[in-house]
């Protein structure tokens, strides 16, 4: 069971504030459609001459007899009329600035480029460019200087059969003390 943890999310932070953004400014427009419908069905009335709202009405959306009718028409009028509100092409506008980023920046980056190995940068993914500033862990030694973390196979035994030909630690002390005595 201990490998039954929650698996992490692969989405960025951008990308969960974005949404978190947008819903909120969803929750906006449906709130603004909602008090505009109730009120144009409250409000809708024949006093108002001069918006020529009598019986010969040619549309039902502001017909006063029928205010149900005229909230229903009203929400979805209010909904066209405010859904620029929801600026769908935000997701569009970053995914290209994050391509951009990854294909001209990084993978032309001359400082990213690795000698020993003779390897350029390459992002394989557009959100390679969020993920480079976020350090979660820096190995140390016990002076503070940071290391490589660069692990290398000895030896190990598995089953009572000895894997490797690299001399362990424990093999150092043990030689160490037997040269002593």
């Amino acid at each position: 069971m201990m490998n039954a943890m929650n698996v992490p999310s692969k989405r960025s932070t951008l990308e969960k504030k974005l949404d978190k953004v947008i819903a909120t400014l969803f929750g906006v427009l449906l709130t603004l459609c909602l008090i505009g419908a109730i009120g144009s069905a409250l409000f809708v009335n024949e006093r108002f001459f001069y918006l020529q709202l009598g019986n010969n009405v040619e549309s039902e959306q502001f017909n006063p007899g029928n205010r149900p009718l005229v909230f229903v028409l009203s929400i979805f009028t209010l909904i066209t009329l405010y859904s620029p509100i929801i600026p769908i092409s935000l997701y569009v506008s970053i995914e290209m600035i994050k391509f951009i980023q990854s294909t001209k920046f990084i993978n032309n980056d001359l400082r990213m480029y690795h000698s020993e190995t003779n390897t350029p940068a390459l992002a394989r993914t557009s959100n390679l460019n969020e993920e480079l500033g976020q350090v979660e862990y820096i190995f140390s030694d016990k002076t503070g200087t940071l290391t490589r973390n660069l692990m290398e196979f000895f030896k190990c035994s598995i089953g009572g059969e000895t894997y490797g030909t690299g001399v362990t630690e424990i093999e150092v002390g043990v030689a160490n003390i037997e040269e002593v005595h």
